[in-house]
């Protein structure tokens, strides 16, 4: 599973089941796209929005809702998914209920975020979605240089030579 997974997810637009299966496999969450319901893609906007506001809040240095942690914790109780060796000797992550466990994977990784690093929690200066400042100064204000920091840059450059 990728790092702070967690993170990242709760930044996606989750727009349709193929967009979320996607995601999935790209967070490193599960090795194989899994089929998609309908009520999988709600069950996961319903966890993105926890995430988003308790990153929010962990930043700040608040209190959690008591109903976020609720759901939270309610998503980390399901299995994750099993870690497999596949005969090729590359990892397979997989699941009897695919989106569900993923899911459950992700709660978790969310909360360890939450619970360990919530003073490196930050918010985008550009696009205004968490990031995870590892910078030595913890002074980073960009969720990454090559878009949110270049357009920035590129604004603030623009800006001074129409001067």
């Amino acid at each position: 599973m990728a790092a702070s997974c967690s993170v990242v997810f709760a930044a996606l637009p989750l727009e349709n089941g193929s967009e979320l299966a996607g995601a999935l496999v790209e967070l490193d969450v599960l090795s194989v796209s899994p089929p998609v319901r309908p009520e999988d893609l709600a069950s996961a906007a319903t966890l993105r929005d926890v995430l988003n506001r308790a990153m929010s809040v962990a930043g700040e240095g608040g209190r959690q809702a008591p109903r976020d942690v609720e759901t939270l914790n309610s998503y980390a109780a399901d299995e994750p998914p099993i870690v497999a060796l596949s005969a090729h000797g590359t990892l397979l992550r997989v699941a009897t209920d695919p989106v569900r466990c993923a899911l459950s994977a992700i709660a978790r990784d969310g909360i360890a975020v939450i619970a360990r690093r919530a003073r490196d929690l930050r918010r985008c200066e550009g696009c205004d979605e968490h990031f995870l400042d590892d910078s030595r100064g913890r002074r980073r204000r960009w969720c990454s240089m090559e878009r949110c920091g270049n357009r920035a840059k590129v604004a603030g450059y623009r800006a001074r030579r129409q001067r």
